[in-house]
């Protein structure tokens, strides 16, 4: 299972290999947003700035082969592609039905 390593707001979250559950893709998108709010990075700098902390070869690959395009959008653009690459397809469902079933 990924991780998500984070040792204070100033520093960008590095996402840890492994399979990337719906919660750890969320930690990593608030991570990210609470260190571009601590840094006060411009916008324009928020996916560039992070994309070099995913450390999963599989995302990497993603992200070396459409590094020019990905660098160009916005941060939750960028968030959206990699939410439909890297969670099962009917995450949502699962999710909804796991909160469900909490009692």
């Amino acid at each position: 299972m990924a991780t998500i390593e984070q040792s204070s707001l100033s520093k960008v979250p590095i996402l840890m290999a492994g399979d990337i559950s719906p919660a750890i893709m969320r930690q990593f998108e608030h991570g990210c947003k609470n260190y571009f709010v601590h840094k006060k990075i411009i916008v324009d700098d928020h996916v560039p700035l992070i994309i070099g902390s995913i450390q999963d070869n599989h995302v990497s690959n993603w992200i070396s082969v459409d590094r020019d395009h990905l660098i160009g959008l916005s941060f939750d653009m960028f968030m959206v592609d990699f939410h439909a690459n890297y969670l099962a397809e009917d995450w949502e469902e699962d999710m909804l039905c796991e909160l469900l079933s909490m009692t």
